[in-house]
C-alpha cells in the first residue's frame, strides 16, 4: 500500500502528461542543457519538475534515460554519491534496487489531494540491454521513496511498448517515478527512448480536500511529554502540513476553517497549534 490512506471521495478527473521532448531541462550547475555530463537534471513542464538521474535529449529531439551509447556508464549510472557532493540529491534514491547500474525520474513538485488513479510509462524502444524497472513513490515530499508492488521488465526492443500501475487510492500528498536498473552493462547501452509518463487521477473537490487534511492534523501532537496516543510532530511533517493547507483553495480553507473537531476546537485550531 502507498501510506496513510483515506476514504474514497468524489472527484474530478485529470490526466497529467509529460513531454520531456519540449521541457525545460536544468543541469546541475544550472544551466539549461541537455547534455549528459550536466547529469542530474531538473525538467520542467505543465507546471511540475520532474529529477533525471542521468540522461539527454538529442539533436532530433529524442530524449533518452539513460545514454546515446555507453560513455560515462562507471560514472553517472550509480545513484550512491561516489564521491560527487553535486549528486547529492540522488540520496533519497540510495538502496531502492542491488544491481550496480541504476537510474531514476521522479517528481521535484507533488500532487496535492487527489484520488490516483494509474500511472503509465510508454517507450519507442529499450537499448542494447535488457532492464528491470520500479514504480517508486514519496509521501512525505521526496524526503524518503519507496518501491510499489513488483518489478516489471523493460526487454530490448524497437517497438513501442508500455506499462501501466493501478492504485485507485487517496492521497493528501504524494510524488512518483520510476527506478530502473541493471547487473552490468560492458559495451551495451543503458537507454529508455522517448518515454511518457501518463499520470491519471482526480482532483478532490474542496469539502474532500478540507475533510482529509483534518483527518490527517488530528492525528498529530506537538507536545513531548504527553502524546496522548497520538504522533509526536517532527519539523519535517510541520513543513508537510504547512505545505498541504497552502495547496487548499480559498473556499477549501474556508471549510477547514469550519470543521468542528473534539474539544470544541476546529479543525483550523488544530492546524495553528501544530503549526505556530
Amino acid at each position: 500500500m502507498l501510506g496513510p490512506q483515506l476514504n474514497l471521495v468524489q472527484a474530478l478527473p485529470v490526466t497529467y502528461q509529460t513531454d520531456f521532448n519540449t521541457a525545460t531541462w536544468v543541469n546541475r550547475s544550472g544551466t539549461n542543457t541537455t547534455s549528459t555530463t550536466g547529469s542530474p537534471f531538473s525538467i520542467t513542464m505543465d507546471g511540475h519538475t520532474f529529477l533525471l538521474s542521468y540522461g539527454t535529449r538529442d539533436g532530433s529531439n529524442n530524449t533518452y534515460f539513460g545514454s546515446i551509447n555507453n560513455g560515462n556508464a562507471s560514472s553517472y549510472f550509480r545513484l550512491d554519491l561516489n564521491g560527487q557532493p553535486s549528486r547529492s540529491i540522488l540520496a533519497p534514491f540510495e538502496g531502492l534496487g542491488d544491481d550496480e547500474f541504476e537510474m531514476v525520474v521522479a517528481m521535484n513538485t507533488s500532487f496535492y489531494f487527489i484520488n490516483l488513479d494509474s500511472m503509465t510509462l510508454t517507450w519507442e524502444s529499450i537499448g542494447a540491454k535488457a532492464l528491470t524497472g520500479k514504480v517508486i513513490y514519496s509521501v512525505n515530499e521526496g524526503k524518503t521513496w519507496q518501491s510499489y508492488n513488483t518489478d516489471f521488465s523493460l526487454s530490448r526492443d524497437t517497438t513501442p511498448k508500455s506499462y501501466n500501475q493501478n492504485f485507485n487510492n487517496v492521497y493528501n500528498e504524494i510524488r512518483l517515478g520510476y527506478y530502473f536498473s541493471v547487473a552490468s552493462l560492458s559495451t551495451q547501452v543503458f537507454q529508455v527512448k522517448n518515454p511518457v509518463i501518463s499520470i491519471n487521477y482526480n482532483q478532490l473537490s474542496d469539502a474532500d480536500a478540507s475533510n482529509s487534511l483534518k483527518e490527517e492534523v488530528i492525528l498529530y501532537t506537538p507536545c513531548v511529554s504527553d502524546t496522548d496516543g497520538l504522533v509526536l510532530l517532527t519539523l519535517a511533517k510541520k513543513s508537510e502540513l504547512i505545505n498541504k493547507y497552502n495547496a487548499l483553495s480559498i473556499n477549501a480553507k474556508s471549510l477547514f476553517a469550519n470543521l468542528s473537531i473534539s474539544g470544541g476546537f476546529t479543525a483550523l485550531d488544530r492546524y495553528l497549534f501544530l503549526t505556530k
